[in-house]
């Protein structure tokens, strides 16, 4: 059973998805009227500003000036009042009405925010810059589906606004509207075709489609017009994610270097390009990449359980539990974090305790299907078939046509040797639904092999070694066909190379025993 509990580290890996793109124009947010308030000493500007009040007390223009001046010396609530007194005295005046949002958002007063900008367009309905704030308001407190009817009401005052428009894309992209959002973009970039950010958001709605060319292209794009993208190391890292997917992994590694050192704190580059190197079984690298990140943010959950994986991958196992120790501390005992650590718990036999933890996970959500699979190789790992059995059973009730359970299933019967042509049915759905998953491939040819057809068991065991060259037990497996086949010395170099990668005592006993003595 090693093999088949082994390969479980490898199939709970951390999985970085396609991400979203950050929110648009993020370069051009401060415009029509609003301001970057500093602090300042401030005292005189602030004694000049009463005094203009003082001498003119029903001047809306002077009540602005003053609640501008206590926006720069941060006295906010101050500067609220005075904003609000303009608003009284000129209820159409737009740059009162725009500096009293920009004043209760620096308080983080976010609703009240919103509520000054509705309040301001009921008397100026007409006004683009007092929409255009309130879009951006109301998508920052994620409330998209409101701000799409108030963006289409400025593209009809301003139908030629490429930023408008790009605007209306990302709101639909929030709203996973993914098809209108890509007309949208579309339009913007028809209006400005060397608008970097509706490029950028144009390869976020393709990504979301699936469309992972078309998403590459565009984020490229971004890079190429002029001016480019206002963040290249994001959009350098969007690059790497959609060459991850497209599995153009050497490609990723390139794209997400760029991104780690155009934006050295950007957590999520540090996982993309770890997950590259770990695609293509360079795990020593992608242990470097995440130290790295970590020492950027050490307690970041995502990047120590990406380690705690590669150590995996590399078969460190007591690497990878302290990794996983410290995610069940960062995350209070996670779902994931425990079935996790069972899983290279398991890999080291310390079964017991590997056992407590997906039996606690099995409690806390017990339509866990992966928490079932687990505890049934645990369960078998110690002799407990029935209950191993049991738990299998659950799995496929919750999943029919789960293939790691079709697997599983298929695999514990070819071991116990009941049933061969119904498991050998089992593991060809599994291999059916996942064509090139090494572990079915794995089980595929130890099924045909227990069968005695060994030349339908050598493909998919060759196959299983090439994806998976350090695993011991697939070189085992290939010697144990080659031997049954009759080919001595084919079966011998497999339990060589098996001996070599092996780093467990029992499985190190075993094959020596098998060198030791005549193929048979």
């Amino acid at each position: 059973m090693e093999f088949r509990l082994r390969l479980k580290s490898y199939l709970i890996t951390v999985s970085v998805g396609v991400c979203l793109c950050t929110p648009i124009l993020a370069n051009e947010t401060r415009q029509n009227g609003e301001r970057s308030p500093q602090r300042q000493s401030g005292d005189q500007t602030i004694k000049f500003a009463k005094e203009a009040v003082d001498n003119n007390p029903e001047s809306a223009e002077a009540r602005l000036q003053l609640g501008e001046a206590y926006a720069r010396a941060m006295r906010y609530e101050e500067a609220v009042e005075s904003f609000k007194h303009a608003i009284q005295l000129k209820p159409d005046y737009e740059p009162a009405h725009l500096q009293l949002g920009n004043a209760y958002k620096a308080l983080e007063r976010y609703d009240e925010e919103i509520l000054a900008y509705k309040n301001a367009l009921a008397a100026i309905p007409d006004s683009a810059a007092l929409l255009d704030r309130l879009s951006r308001a109301l998508i920052q407190r994620k409330r998209p589906g409101e701000a799409i009817d108030i963006q289409k009401h400025l593209i009809e005052l301003e139908p030629d606004d490429a930023k408008a428009r790009a605007m209306l894309g990302w709101i639909l992209i929030n709203l996973r509207r993914y098809d209108e959002a890509v007309a949208a973009l579309k339009e913007a970039i028809r209006l400005q075709p060397e608008y970097a950010p509706a490029h950028y958001n144009l390869g976020a709605a393709y990504a979301n489609m699936q469309r992972f060319e078309e998403a590459l292209s565009e984020y490229r794009q971004s890079l190429e017009v002029n001016p480019p993208y206002s963040r290249p190391g994001l959009a350098q890292h969007e690059i790497a994610v959609m060459l991850k997917q497209l599995r153009r992994f050497s490609e990723a590694i390139q794209a997400g270097k760029k991104a780690v050192e155009l934006e050295p704190r950007m957590l999520d580059a540090y996982c993309t390009l770890a997950r590259s190197y770990f695609e293509l079984g360079r795990y020593q690298e992608a242990i470097d990449v995440l130290k790295t990140g970590l020492t950027m943010s050490p307690n970041d959950e995502i990047l120590t359980t990406s380690l705690g994986d590669n150590y995996a991958g590399l078969g460190r196992l007591a690497e990878a539990e302290k990794a996983y120790r410290e995610v069940m501390r960062l995350t209070n005992g996670s779902v994931e974090a425990r079935l996790r650590l069972a899983s290279v718990l398991s890999n080291q036999r310390k079964d017991v305790e590997a056992e407590a933890l997906l039996r606690s996970v099995v409690e806390l959500v017990p339509r866990n299907t992966n928490a079932h699979i687990a505890l049934a190789v645990v369960l078998e790992h110690q002799g407990k078939v029935a209950e191993a059995e049991k738990e299998d059973h659950k799995a496929l009730e919750l999943e029919p046509n789960n293939a790691l359970v079709l697997n599983n299933i298929g695999y514990s019967m070819v071991e116990r040797g009941q049933r061969l042509e119904e498991a050998l049915n089992l593991i060809q759905r599994a291999v059916s639904a996942e064509p090139g998953n090494p572990v079915y491939l794995d089980s595929l040819g130890w099924a045909y092999f227990k069968l005695g057809r060994f030349v339908e068991a050598e493909p998919p065991l060759l196959e299983t070694a090439r994806q998976l060259p350090t695993v011991a037990a697939v070189q085992e497996h290939l010697g144990d066909l080659y031997e049954g086949w009759g080919k001595p010395d084919q079966a011998r170099a497999a339990w060589q190379r098996a001996l070599s990668l092996s780093t467990e005592g029992e499985e190190t006993a075993r094959l020596k025993k098998k060198l030791a003595g005549p193929a048979r």
